[in-house]
């Protein structure tokens, strides 16, 4: 004889209770960062959002005042290890991958494919993993 209980809800309460106490500490982190740099801000919000969405890389871009073109401001540790990429500080908008896609549509717009490369390593413009606007 034996007894058989789906714990399938308890499971996904659990991990949901997990994803919400790692936003909450990456908060408050980033609530006690007030007299750093802006450079170590952004990178550390960069990495948390690379990790709190389960991603491998992130990169931060800042729309220009034109609307028309980008400036990268940080690459996640990870892009260079990953990622066949030429470091381009600024460029148009209409020239980035699909990864900018969320400026264009000004919508979020996120997908988790990736192409690799001869090397191995994934290329920039097929690797996409999440842009929030």
């Amino acid at each position: 004889m034996g007894i058989n209980t789906d714990i399938t809800e308890r499971k996904q309460a659990e991990e949901l209770t997990r994803m919400n106490e790692a936003r909450l500490e990456a908060l408050y982190v980033l609530s006690s960062m007030a007299r750093a740099d802006e450079h170590t801000v952004c990178s550390y919000a960069l990495e948390q959002g690379v990790r709190l969405t389960g991603s491998s890389i992130g990169y931060l871009h800042f729309v220009q005042d034109d609307q028309e073109s980008i400036d990268l401001f940080a690459w996640s540790r990870e892009v260079l290890k990953q990622c066949k990429a030429e470091k381009v500080m600024h460029y148009p908008l209409n020239q980035a991958g699909l990864w900018a896609d969320c400026v264009r549509q000004k919508k979020p717009w996120s997908t988790m494919t990736t192409k690799a490369s001869r090397t191995g390593k994934a290329t920039l413009k097929a690797t996409q993993r999440s842009c929030v606007t």
